[in-house]
């Protein structure tokens, strides 16, 4: 007897073998590799994967620079979260943070030289590490086939992880060579997977 195909919508009181399997290994995959990467990031650089993330959507924003409420929403946290890690960095001088002209409410998270250093360094380490554990096991046509799954889930992401960062560059020039999604420009296009900030901080998947 075929299986019948799952109705969208439908609701089951139990998952399936290839759904749990599908959805389980997935969340178990990323909490192990992401607390790999941190360890590593921890050990060589005294960074932790957030600050890393944030250090690096920094230097591919404009300027160098982001609004503390569009810095939450672009690393999928609430804006109390993002103002305690930004204030962490502030204190090792890897940020400023800087009141609006326009808005005296709103402050922006600025990335210093000396961050921009860090995160140059901190890159090779976490680019190694994604190769290493995630990207090395699978073939190029894999690699395409799983952006195909993601554009399936949230269209428009591979398109913009392809070319968000070509242009991002380091105040003497460098570039970053990555791949890796400009999240806020992801985010401005479709609010409505941006976090509200009542919404408890969660993991995620990250730019690399």
């Amino acid at each position: 007897m075929n299986e019948r195909s799952p109705v969208k919508g439908s609701v089951s009181s139990s998952a399936t073998q290839a759904e749990a399997s599908a959805w389980g290994g997935f969340l178990y995959i990323y909490a192990v590799l992401t607390r790999r990467l941190d360890k590593e990031l921890r050990e060589a650089h005294g960074l932790s994967f957030d600050s890393f993330e944030v250090l690096f959507l920094l230097a591919c924003a404009p300027e160098q620079r982001m609004r503390l409420s569009d810095l939450a929403a672009a690393v999928l946290t609430n804006p109390t979260r993002i103002s305690r890690l930004v204030d962490s960095l502030r204190g090792e001088g890897l940020v400023e943070r800087e009141r609006s002209t326009q808005d005296r409410r709103e402050y922006y998270a600025v990335l210093t030289e000396a961050g921009l250093i860090q995160l140059r360094e901190a890159y090779e380490t976490h680019l190694s590490g994604v190769r290493e554990y995630f990207l090395s096991h699978f073939s190029d046509l894999e690699l395409s086939a799983m952006a195909g799954f993601w554009e399936r889930l949230v269209p428009g992401m591979p398109r913009l992880c392809c070319s968000a960062t070509d242009s991002a560059r380091g105040r003497e020039g460098w570039t970053f060579p990555t791949p890796w999604c400009n999240k806020s420009e992801f985010l401005n296009q479709h609010p409505a997977v941006n976090l509200d900030a009542s919404t408890p901080a969660i993991k995620k998947p990250p730019t690399p």
